[in-house]
């Protein structure tokens, strides 16, 4: 299989959990709807114009793979004002406008009564295995910041049929996502990290950092093995990650 394969049949796939499919949900300016990518586990190339979203993408990739201190969000972007953070993604924010005392501030697409999601499906073709890692954001009352809860899923999940319809209530959410099968919900990433990283068979801690060296350049042309074509390859089945 090559760069330009285009008939996505996932036999064609190499070894370990590869990335299949990617969504997001009021992430970013990727609003008010379900954004689904279907990478099918082949490599994968993104493109588009300069601002189009593609540093949004790899952002959300990042967070759901790496702690949040090691994230540089305008690594990718290149934005040297240090303009993007968890709050804007989840905010939505998209401009700046000058308020009464003359001073800048954001324009966001989103208030904070809603909430978002970043979710990502891999699997493993050998195996017939499926694992998702998905984050939910929302804001608590006077809180000017995100929280978050972590989900690992041993099976296919997705944002439209498991993340939605639970009312205004987050934590509805939250209680019918630890009821469901093959499910697991976490408060911190550090229990979360340690849930996905045995499943992938990933055994060094610094794997992940190969993630937190994407640039501006990797955002134009995504480097083949180190976003949609994320691999997962497990030791002797491969315990390194690629």
């Amino acid at each position: 299989m090559n760069l330009f394969d285009t008939d996505g049949r996932m036999e064609d796939v190499g070894p370990g959990y590869r990335m299949r499919r990617l969504e997001v949900y009021n992430w970013g300016t990727f609003d008010g709807a379900v954004w689904p990518f279907e990478l099918g586990g082949n490599t994968s190339l993104l493109t588009g114009e300069i601002g189009s979203g593609k540093s949004t993408l790899v952002d959300a990739i990042l967070t759901l793979l790496i702690p949040q201190p090691k994230i540089n969000y305008n690594k990718a972007a290149d934005s040297g004002s240090r303009e993007r953070s968890l709050t804007s993604y989840v905010r939505g924010y998209y401009a700046k406008r000058s308020n009464a005392s003359g001073e800048e501030e954001p324009v966001a697409l989103r208030d904070k009564n809603k909430y978002s999601v970043i979710l990502a499906v891999f699997s493993d073709v050998e195996k017939d295995s499926y694992v998702t890692l998905a984050q939910v954001f929302f804001f608590q009352p006077g809180s000017e910041r995100p929280a978050r809860f972590f989900v690992v899923a041993e099976r296919s999940l997705s944002i439209k049929k498991d993340f939605g319809g639970f009312g205004n209530n987050i934590s509805d959410l939250k209680k019918r996502l630890k009821k469901s099968l093959y499910v697991e919900v976490f408060n911190d990433y550090t229990s979360y990290a340690v849930k996905f990283k045995s499943l992938f068979g990933i055994v060094s801690d610094d794997a992940l950092d190969l993630f937190t060296g994407i640039d501006k350049e990797t955002a134009i042309l995504i480097d083949v093995d180190r976003l949609a074509g994320i691999v997962f390859l497990a030791h002797d089945d491969a315990n390194i990650l690629a």
